[in-house]
């Protein structure tokens, strides 16, 4: 049992890390904002040969957003930029998700954002 839980450990943990760098990371902003707001997503990707797909994500408790960009490997751009307009209020976890090409999660990233509802309630 201690044996299992030590490789899935070292499994998890080349998954999240790539030469000792983070395989995936986020940026969010603004942090916080008044609705509707413009989410500017900007993720950075260490290159991998098994980089197939990047998913990212805003979620929150009225309202979702997914984009999905494909990626080339090693030759897959470092950084992906991408915008999520007229976000309404409520807490969010915006999320990227790396994968390989038969669909298993490579690394996450997350960041929590608020956007400030203006309707009186």
């Amino acid at each position: 049992m201690k044996k299992a839980l030590v490789i899935c450990g070292l499994v998890g943990l080349t998954a999240l890390t790539v030469n000792g760098r983070e395989a995936v990371t986020i940026t969010v902003s603004p942090a916080h904002a008044f609705a509707p707001a413009t989410l500017r997503v900007v993720v950075r990707i260490e290159p991998d040969a098994t980089n197939r797909s990047l998913t990212i994500v805003a979620d929150g408790e009225n309202f979702f957003r997914s984009s999905e960009v494909s990626l080339e490997g090693a030759q897959a751009p470092k950084i992906i930029q991408m915008p999520f307009p007229s976000v309404p209020g409520g807490q969010y976890e915006v999320y990227a998700v790396l994968k390989d090409a038969s669909g298993r999660e490579r690394a996450t990233a997350h960041e929590r954002v608020s956007i400030f509802s203006t309707d009186a309630q």
